[in-house]
């Protein structure tokens, strides 16, 4: 019988001769494979962009108000977007972002907020066409976590108060559901009922479409494992923000930074904390 190790030694002169201007890793008689990042961020970015789709309304109805929601792969937003979700974000945490990063923080947001991977939400008010809020969210694996990680959600301070961060926040946490189980984990929207005023091309259509993104989505599991939660970033000093990510369940990351507490007694609390809610 040919030793394992025999194999091993013939396979790796191989492979230097056939590769001699590449490195390869080798252990345990395995090649080292490297994340691609373009790829995953691909992979994620398509199927997170649909489930968005299938899983938040189209429009939300408070009192007098109706917002119409509008998602987007990162790559289809135009410049003006950006600068209109910058606005809202420097009107709700301008002051606190100054005193972290300084007076270039604007330029760092804005590269952040170009992130490829990245799916937006915009929240329009349907009278004005007025832009009053957005989300921004990616799975990306934090501390070696796959998880649906939230980069913002901001709305302007006319319109807090409406229960609407509480509503998107309820869709938010069905993400990572849709995507280990499948359309089947929305019992909001049961496929069965929701197409009933389609004709039966567009019905033909839909399904199509989501038969491919089913496909799309087992691959993903296959590739990179199971969704373990949702994530998160809150300032210290933003209180209120952080009750209300308690409120909700989420605990302080084993990687978050913490609160040090000095000889004298005072404590001493991080810029921000790193959030999360596991499955």
């Amino acid at each position: 019988m040919f030793a394992l190790k025999d194999l091993v030694d013939t396979l790796r002169e191989q492979s230097l001769q056939n590769n001699k201007n590449h490195e390869i890793e080798w252990e345990f008689a395995e090649e080292t494979v490297p994340f691609d990042e373009a790829a995953f961020d691909k992979m994620q970015s398509d199927l997170l962009s649909f489930l968005v789709t299938e899983n938040f309304p189209a429009t939300m109805e408070k009192e007098d108000l109706v917002i119409e929601l509008v998602a987007t792969q990162v790559e289809k937003l135009n410049g003006g977007k950006f600068q209109d979700f910058l606005k809202i974000l420097d009107a709700n945490l301008g002051e606190e972002y100054l005193r972290i990063e300084g007076k270039k923080w604007k330029s760092h947001k804005l590269k952040e907020m170009k992130e490829e991977g990245l799916v937006y939400i915009e929240l329009i008010n349907q009278h004005s066409s007025e832009t009053i809020g957005f989300l921004s969210m990616k799975l990306v694996f934090d501390n070696e976590v796959l998880c649906v990680y939230l980069y913002e959600i901001q709305l302007l301070k006319e319109y807090t108060g409406l229960k609407i961060g509480s509503e998107l926040m309820r869709h938010f946490h069905k993400l990572p559901g849709l995507i280990n189980i499948g359309l089947e984990a929305n019992e909001d929207r049961p496929l069965d009922d929701e197409d009933d005023d389609m004709d039966d091309a567009d019905k033909s259509e839909i399904t199509d479409l989501r038969n491919e993104k089913e496909k799309e989505r087992i691959d993903f599991l296959k590739n990179y494992g199971k969704v373990e939660g949702c994530s998160l970033t809150v300032f210290t000093k933003n209180e209120r923000a952080l009750k209300f990510y308690q409120g909700l369940g989420y605990i302080k990351a084993d990687h978050s930074p913490r609160d040090k507490k000095l000889r004298n007694v005072r404590v001493v609390k991080p810029d921000y904390y790193i959030m999360f809610n596991y499955l």
